[in-house]
Parts: C-alpha cells; sequence; structure tokens
C-alpha cells in the first residue's frame, strides 16, 4: 500500500477522544538459347551442291530437355521457383516469423495475464493472437456491502495533521447525516457504518506534502463519546487535480486508499477496505493556508482485507504500518 496513508499524528486527535519487411532481390538467371551453327563440311557440302543446301545438310538444334527445365529451376538450381516467395511471415509453418504473434504454438494463460488462475491460451488460425478460451479467470468476488455514490465538499481542509488533530474548525464540520454509510448483515447482528447510535458525524479533511486525506468521525451527541467504525479515505495529492477520475482500492495501482477502521484489543485496525472510483470536482491548495477540496464518488464496494478484487491485501496493509482486524 503506497505510503499516503497515513502520516497520521492526526491520530492523536481520535486517541484523545476515542482510545523492417524482408525482400527477395536475387537476380533470376535468364536462360540460355543454342544457336545453329554451320561446321565445316555443312559449308563444303553446300558448295559442292551449287550453293543449294539439301535436306540433311541443314541442322537446327532443338532445346535440349535440360534447357527447357534449367527455367524452372531456382537461382541455386534447386527445386522449383516460388513466384510468392516475398518475405511475408507462412501461418502455419511452426515458426513464429515477424509479423506474427504466435505460430501453432500455447503457452500457459498467466504469461499472457498473471491474474489467470490457470490453463493454456491457444494461437489463433491468423498467427496474430491468442486465443484464451480455456484460460480459467479466478471467481468473482462479491462485496459484503456498498457505499452509494456520493458528493460532497470540504470547506476547510486543515493544513498538516497537527493543525487536523486539534480541531481548529470543528464545529464548521458537524454533520447531521454521515458521507459514508452501510449496514452489512451478520449472522449475530448487524453491523453498521457509522455505528447506528451515533447522531453527529465530523466530517473534515487535510492536506500535507503527499496526501489530501478525508475522515468521518462520528460520535453520540449527548454523552459527546465517539463510535467506531470511522472512515478514512488518502488521495495522492500529485494526482488530485482538477477533474481527474481516480481509483479507489489498496495497491500502487490506485490513487486513492479508502480504510474503515474498528478497534481490536485496544489497537486501531482495519476492518475493510475499498474499491471504486473518485472524480476531483474542484480543489484548491495553497501550502500555509487553507484549501478547498470538492469530489464525487462512485458506488464504494467494501471488501475484507484478506478477500479483494486485488487478493490478499493484509500483508500490503501490514508493511505499510497499520494492524488488520482479525
Amino acid at each position: 500500500m503506497k505510503n499516503l496513508l497515513f502520516s497520521f499524528v492526526f491520530m492523536v486527535f481520535f486517541t484523545s477522544c476515542i482510545h523492417d519487411e524482408c525482400i527477395d532481390c536475387s537476380a533470376l538467371e535468364e536462360g540460355s538459347s543454342d544457336f545453329d551453327q554451320y561446321d565445316e563440311d555443312d559449308s563444303e557440302s553446300f558448295q559442292e551442291n551449287g550453293g543449294e543446301e539439301s535436306e540433311d545438310d541443314t541442322d537446327v538444334s532443338e532445346p535440349s530437355e535440360s534447357d527447357v527445365e534449367h527455367d524452372d529451376k531456382d537461382d541455386n538450381g534447386n527445386g522449383e521457383k516460388n513466384d510468392d516467395d516475398d518475405g511475408s511471415p507462412v501461418c502455419g509453418n511452426g515458426i513464429v516469423e515477424d509479423g506474427e504473434i504466435c505460430d501453432g504454438n500455447k503457452i500457459p494463460c498467466y504469461e499472457l495475464d498473471p491474474s489467470y488462475m490457470g490453463g493454456e491460451a491457444i494461437c489463433k488460425d491468423d498467427c496474430l493472437g491468442w486465443d484464451t478460451e480455456y484460460c480459467f479467470e479466478p471467481p468473482e468476488i462479491e462485496p459484503i456491502a456498498s457505499i452509494p455514490p456520493r458528493s460532497f465538499t470540504v470547506e476547510y481542509l486543515y493544513n498538516g495533521a497537527d493543525a487536523f488533530s486539534y480541531g481548529a474548525n470543528q464545529n464548521n464540520e458537524l454533520w447531521d447525516g454521515p458521507l459514508f454509510s452501510t449496514s452489512i448483515p451478520l449472522t449475530e447482528g448487524t453491523y453498521y457504518i457509522p455505528h447506528n447510535l451515533s447522531d453527529v458525524h465530523w466530517l473534515a479533511g487535510f492536506y500535507d506534502a503527499q496526501t489530501v486525506q478525508f475522515v468521518q468521525q462520528s460520535f453520540v451527541l449527548s454523552s459527546g463519546a465517539f463510535t467506531l467504525p470511522y472512515v478514512v479515505m488518502g488521495v495522492l495529492r500529485s494526482a488530485a487535480v482538477k477533474d481527474a477520475v481516480l481509483s479507489i482500492g489498496i495497491t500502487d495501482e490506485n490513487e486513492v486508499n479508502f480504510v474503515v477502521f474498528d478497534m481490536m484489543s485496544t489497537v486501531d485496525c482495519v476492518i475493510l477496505v475499498g474499491y471504486g472510483t473518485l472524480s476531483v470536482n474542484s480543489i484548491n491548495i495553497a501550502q500555509g493556508h487553507a484549501g478547498l477540496f470538492q469530489f464525487s464518488t462512485s458506488e464504494i464496494d467494501l471488501f475484507l482485507p484478506v478477500e479483494t478484487p486485488e487478493g490478499d491485501m493484509i500483508p500490503e496493509i501490514q508493511a505499510a504500518g497499520f494492524t488488520v482486524c482479525q
């Protein structure tokens, strides 16, 4: 997981609150012809007959069979000439030539795409690609819950984690309804994001040199107690430009991380990860000043870290320094 999540000094706040083609240029040989010649005996016979040539005196040679056959040989005298031999690849000869992807062969499907679980890809009849009919894809993983599409404006972005943790503008970020919410039916009950008893929701964000981050933390107004779980979304600052459409996931191929935190044995831990897209509608960040961040999200599918569209993400989350709820 990229280092965009999270340089979290802001966790202090929560701790206090919740704990080229080949051309054949070889020249074709010109066929040779035999010319009739008079030998000396023929010349004398011609003179003895008064200058008239007898029928037996003429010796007109016919082309020999070998001369006729010679024109059908190639330049080396081996086999017949091939008028179609222009250097183009020949599909079906079992040799992968220039212009061909394959030629009668097979390869393991994972060499085409590591996502394939097994099978062999077969060369197509035109030698220009692979038939993946017999490749096995991993089973489609169903999300355990989904968060509907939402749009939101963070009217005040804290400049750095310290200011964020202090909550300098907190009263302007209290909302009656959460931005991200869903329920997950379980065998022993229903898991709510946010907790179903919470009635006030703090929706705020901050930026630093690397990221723009958004946090949804909820609490019970009557008691002031913060509730679990809470949502953190981190966007690479270099990618967060106006009109950008960014992928939400965990690996480095994604510009946005979406993580749901809970608590296990008094330690904050990642319980769910989200997948979808985020569109940057508008962003205004100037170092040393408050910023504005307007964004829209697609439906965000939630998965357990052990089983996501990208595979088991537990090692990557742990490598980033976070605990996974298990």
